[in-house]
Formats: C-alpha cells, structure tokens, sequence
C-alpha cells in the first residue's frame, strides 16, 4: 500500500509525467472498454438473432407441415373413384368427372392447383384457375418419387408451367379404400408460397433469406436476392440444378447470378455497414438435403458509432481530468468486466432455455405428427390421452366433444374410463364439465371433497389432489371439454404445452369433420349424378323409339345428343358428333353449314322456332324432300337453354300412307 501510495506521490511531483501516464493510461482504458461493450453488444444480438430464429423456424415449420392440404390429398388418393380411374389411365386426360371433384377441393380450400399423376408420373388431370400441366411427366420431382413409395411428401419448389413458387403435398392414389392396398398413382396439390413466405422473412425484423440445399435464395426479405445464388457454379452444380427442376423453366437458359456474400460467415459487409449474421437448418425430409433460414441485422443496432465513440471519449476525458484516480477506472473496469460476465450468462441461460424449448417442440411436434396419422375420433383421443397423461402426471382423463347444436357434450374416451362411460352425455351448465362449457375458460377444483371423485386401482382407490377442467376451442368455436385429474400441481410450463396439445387436438376434430363432410359432399354428388344418368338414359331410350331423326343442342348451339334415327339416317355416330356445332358437320355443304349455323344462334336467343321444307342429303346419297321443325326451349331461370331439332321424311311419310 505504501509502494502504490509512493509511486503516485511520485507522479504528482511531476506533472508532465503524469498528464503522460494519464493520457496513454486513458487510451487504453478507452479501446478496452469500446472492445468490451462492442463484445457484451455483439453477443447479446446474436442472442436476439438466434431467439428470432426459433421462432421463424418454428413458424416455418407450420408453414410447410401442418395445413389441411395433406388431409385432402390422403383423402382423395384413398376414397376417390374418379381419381382412381384417372390414375390408372381408364379415363381421358382432364376428364369432366375428375375435374369436377378437383375443383371442389381446390375451391373449397383455396388451393392453387390439384394434380393426378400416374405411375409413371405423368399428369393426367390438373385443375387450375391458370395454364394447365395436363400430359407432363413431373416422375422427375422428388414429392412424387416419395408420394409413389407411399410416403407422404412437402416440397418447396417453382412450377414448371406456373412459374411461380409454390409449397407441394403430395399424397399416394391407392388401389383401393384401405391404405395398405397397392399404390396406383400420385394426387398432388399446389399452395401459393409467392407472397406467404416473402410476407413471413419481413415480418420477422432484419434481412433474411430462406435458401434451398443447393444454395439457392428461395425467399428473401430484398427481392434482388431472390433466385441467386450464394456460391459460383461449376458445370456439374449447374447441370444438377437443371437437372433437379425445382426452379422451374429459371435457369435453363441462363445462370442464376450471385448473391454477392457469404450467408453463412458470423459478420457480412452489406452496403458497406457491417451486418452480424446467425443461421439455422431446416429439416423438410427434401432429399436433396436441408434447407437454411438466415437472419441478419446491422451490428450498429446494439452498439451505434456514435455511442461508441461518446463512451470513448468519456472514459478518455476522465482518465486525463483524473490520472491520480487510477484505482476508480479499475473498479469502472471491474463492474464492466461484472456487466460482460451478467450478460454472458444471460446468453447461457437464454441458449439453454431455447434448447429446452426446442425439446419442448420437437414433442410436441412429434405427438402433432402422430395426432395427423389417426383415422378416427377414437384414436385420435386415445393416442391423446395416452400422451397427456405420461407427460404431466395424469391418473384419470375425460375427453368431451362438444355439440353446439343440441348443447351437449358427449364422452368418446379417456384415460382410465370404463367402456361402460363412453357415449355418456352432458348438458352444458350440467356438472362441472358442462359448466366448463358455459363459462368457456379453466376450471381448477384443488383438494376436492372426498367421495366427488375417485381415481381406481388394483390396490384401491383415492381422491386425486387437483381436478383441472380446459374448454377446447378452434376459431372461437368450442369443440371440446378436458377433464384431467391428478395427485401433483402442473407446472406453468406443463400448463403451457398442455394448451398446445389442445389446440393440436381441436384441429385434428375439426379436420376430421371436414373429412367427413367432404365425403358427405362428394356421396351426395355421385347420387345426383347417377340420378341424372338414369334420367339421361331414359330420355336417349324415349326419343330413340321415334322413328324421324331427332337432335337437341344446347346454349352455345353445340349437339348435346340424338336419336338412333338420326345416326342411322345421316351415317354418323352420336359420340364423335356431341359437342361440335353444325359448322363442323362435313356431310353439309359449307353455304348449308353456315346458313344453319346463324339460323341456331338466333332460335336459341330468341327461344323461337322454324318450320320448312329442305331437300337433304341422307347416308344413302339421295336428296330427300324434308320438312325440318326447330324449336328453341328456356331453362328453369328462363334463360335460353337451347334448342330441339326434327327431320320428317316426307318421301317416306307419303309412302307410308299410301302402305296403310
């Protein structure tokens, strides 16, 4: 103490020495200090970074798993005749039928596209609201090689006739109802990525990119970014690309430019500002490897120039106003070093509470996944209720569906419920469980009365410690009641895992009611159709007893039909003649064809009718003399729906006369 004492009293007798020692002291101190807090800035944006991250990598993960698309390929490819008969080849390309059913999918659910694919992948129906795909072979398209093995497949990618970016499902056609039957084609179905992702790296603050395995820019937060690439090609990387297609038509007769930085380094000069950077994998199942989600922000943010350079100043004007105070910057330093260290565990505490959430979600993305693979609502609550209770201690569970119609809940099952239970219903306000309905939040009964409820064994039986009641909810509308009782109190962060796996659950009913009401709705269309068949067929039976040529059109003057008359008369076969006009009919001259042509349009406008008689040609090569009446018909909105034609063959009539 004496030595340290002496050695500044020193300093004091020799001013310039000390204002020196204070000068070179502060300097030091002063870059020490800036490297310190440039250090404790840049460690605690990357720890904003990487919590940025986990959350865009969660979000993303929903965007590309969990959508009702996968429910409505399974669907199609397993319940769906018309797709079936497509994917085997045993109806045209686009056919009426099969188009149908696909355009009430994809409306219904706002899809951009619906395909059936074959065996050998080649499209065989597509319905879009755009150019269609009909008669390409996507085989070459990783979401059909998976699709076709019978895994169901999500895949990122621009389509090839599109030209857009696009999230494909892809889900197997089976030959039969029964999911182990052989698989006979592909049904694939189209979401528009092109604003949904771009929207969702803006929305996550700083520039990001979303960047394929093959290092190309997918999405980006800057569009000039988008569809570059991060490295320079060689000829191998480039044929692979074209080869791989998922760029669709970009890159086939140019090279994708360059980025123009390294995504992948800590720290990137951008603009020339210095921008700190933190990446993390996606795991899609893409084959061709994982993606990557990048974030960066501008190290500035955390630590500006300009406060560097206060904080620079300031230590250095202190240490020159007070070199003699040398021990008070030693301390300064020490609770500086205190702050780094304060903030360093924070980091850790933060790296560590992110890893335990991370195993949080990977649990709940893996019951997620097992929730999606259930066919029925009984699964779907066992497999529920067996995961519940192994996670949070559970020794007695009741699932309620709720039924908003009639105000009920019904009892499907549970976990330690009698079969006996299952179907019990209660009305809502009745007991707690109905209660729980009407007051639609969380009941919690703690040290129930003994003898309200029990929780059986083998061993005996006894009152569990707390009753928890949730509501289940999806879109405001409640389609459930938990009812979980348990000898332990649920931690916060059981309570909150729980609420996801409720809100999972919810989904999973609703989803399975609209595959239920969509096989309702596609049941209900068949029988129509089929109605309609009959009908058709008994009117071609009705009018093919009359002997005069008959034919019928509809709005737009195209043939909608004819009798056996008319095919035998003029030599023709109805189905090679329904749906062309009379313009396309070679057996006509083309005045005649013409003539008869205007003469349609304006009986189907003004729903009129024509009476003459014409000389026509019949198949056997005579003109006959022929009274022709044409009558035009409204449908039931009164709009013109058409027009009904008949030939009289007045040669053969007066023939029959005189015959008797």
């Amino acid at each position: 103490m004496s030595e340290r004492a002496g050695f500044f009293r020193n300093l004091g007798a020799t001013p310039g020495i000390a204002i020196a020692a204070s000068v070179v002291i502060g300097l030091l101190l002063a870059h020490f200090s800036v490297a310190l807090l440039q250090t404790s800035a840049e460690a605690r944006g990357r720890t904003e970074l990487e919590i940025k991250l986990g959350r865009l990598q969660e979000t993303l993960s929903l965007l590309a798993m969990r959508n009702r698309a996968m429910g409505v390929a399974l669907l199609l490819g397993l319940n769906e005749p018309a797709v079936k008969r497509a994917a085997l080849r045993e109806s045209g390309l686009d056919a009426p039928d099969v188009l149908q059913r696909l355009t009430i999918a994809r409306r219904h659910f706002g899809f951009e596209g619906l395909y059936v694919i074959d065996k050998e992948g080649q499209i065989v129906a597509n319905d879009t609201e755009g150019s269609k795909s009909t008669g390409k072979s996507i085989a070459f398209r990783p979401y059909f090689q998976s699709a076709i093995k019978g895994q169901e497949s999500v895949y990122l990618a621009i389509g090839s006739n599109s030209n857009t970016r696009g999230l494909f499902v892809a889900a197997p056609i089976h030959e039969t109802i029964e999911t182990d039957s052989a698989i006979i084609g592909v049904i694939a179905i189209k979401l528009s990525a092109e604003a949904a992702l771009d929207n969702l790296l803006n929305g996550v603050g700083g520039e990001a990119l979303l960047i394929s395995p093959q290092g190309i820019v997918f999405a980006s937060t800057r569009r000039k970014w988008q569809l570059t690439i991060t490295s320079a090609l060689d000829e191998r990387r480039l044929r692979e690309i074209r080869d791989l297609q998922q760029f669709g038509p970009r890159f086939e007769n140019s090279l994708p430019a360059l980025l123009g930085f390294d995504p992948t380094k800590p720290a990137i000069d951008l603009d020339g500002r210095e921008f700190i950077a933190e990446h993390v994998a996606m795991d899609w199942g893409d084959p061709n490897g994982t993606w990557t989600a990048v974030l960066m922000e501008d190290s500035e943010k955390w630590l500006p120039e300009a406060r560097k350079l206060g904080i620079a100043g300031g230590i250095f004007s202190i240490v020159v106003l007070a070199g003699f105070f040398i021990q008070q910057q030693m301390n300064r330093t020490r609770r500086l070093n205190e702050i780094l260290a304060t903030e360093n565990a924070e980091r850790v505490r933060v790296q560590e509470s992110n890893l335990a959430a991370a195993e949080d979600r990977a649990v709940v993305a893996r019951i997620s996944s097992e929730l999606r693979q259930v066919r029925s609502l009984p699964e779907l609550v066992q497999t529920f209720m067996h995961h519940v209770s192994d996670l949070f201690d559970i020794r007695l569970g009741i699932f309620y569906v709720a039924d908003n119609s009639s105000r009920k809940l019904c009892l499907v099952g549970g976990y330690g419920v009698s079969i006996e239970e299952l179907g019990t219903e209660v009305k809502y306000g009745e007991g707690m469980a109905g209660q729980c309905a009407i007051e639609e939040k969380n009941l919690q009964i703690t040290q129930p009365p003994e003898g309200y409820l029990k929780i059986e064994s083998g061993g005996g039986s006894a009152t569990p410690r707390n009753i928890y009641l949730h509501p289940l909810f999806l879109k405001g509308k409640l389609v459930g009641v938990l009812e979980l009782a348990s000898f332990s109190d649920m931690t916060s962060k059981q309570e909150k895992i729980l609420s996801e796996f409720e809100t999972i659950a919810a989904a999973n009913i609703e989803l399975m009611e609209q595959r239920s009401n969509l096989e309702t709705e596609f049941r209900r269309q068949k029988e129509s159709e089929d109605s309609l068949r009959r009908q058709a067929s008994l009117q071609q039976a009705l009018i093919d007893t009359i002997p005069y040529p008959i034919f019928y059109k509809g709005a737009d003057s195209r043939f909608l039909g004819f009798n056996r008359a008319y095919e035998q008369t003029f030599n023709v076969n109805r189905e090679q003649l329904i749906g062309k006009r009379v313009l396309d009919l070679d057996y006509l001259s083309i005045a005649d064809r013409a003539a008869y042509q205007a003469e349609d349009e304006k009986i189907i406008a003004e729903v009129g009718q024509v009476r003459r008689e014409v000389l026509i040609p019949f198949a056997d090569g005579r003109l006959h003399e022929t009274l022709y009446f044409v009558s035009g018909f409204r449908l039931e909105d009164d709009r013109p729906g058409g027009l009904v034609g008949i030939f009289i063959d007045l040669e053969l009539t007066q023939r029959d006369i005189k015959n008797g």
